[in-house]
């Protein structure tokens, strides 16, 4: 699995996206155009507060307003799926100041076939 590019990171109990993480997928999408071979795992997180049900729901709504923005830009949803993990899967690489801002974020990954085993997995037309 490949990380498409830099993080979209998110401002705490918010799944909008900010004029930077637009930038991002622009640049994202674009590369997701011109390489129609890989397909690309939309990955949702959060950070501690509010809760383990309501940051599994706010980390699924994130991935999904990435997945809208890539399907919006030319991406074909076909090739996008995603899921919100919540708070499995925490920033850990960082300073403990910085650890649950960084938690707040999308990662897209590239993949050459679906990974469909995931309990939460959302794919367009299913």
């Amino acid at each position: 699995m490949l990380n498409a590019g830099r993080r979209i990171h998110f401002a705490e109990g918010s799944a909008a996206l900010t004029p930077e993480a637009e930038a991002i997928l622009i640049r994202q999408a674009a590369w997701l155009n011109i390489y129609p071979q890989w397909l690309a795992k939309v990955q949702g997180h959060a950070d501690d507060p509010g809760g383990e049900a309501a940051n599994k729901r706010l980390s699924e709504q994130r991935a999904k307003a990435v997945f809208d923005k890539l399907v919006a830009l030319g991406v074909d949803p076909q090739r996008l799926w995603f899921k919100g993990y919540g708070i499995e899967r925490p920033e850990t690489d960082c300073d403990p100041q910085d650890c649950a801002r960084l938690s707040r974020q999308v990662t897209v990954n590239l993949r050459n076939e679906f990974d469909d085993s995931a309990p939460q997995f959302k794919r367009f037309g299913r």
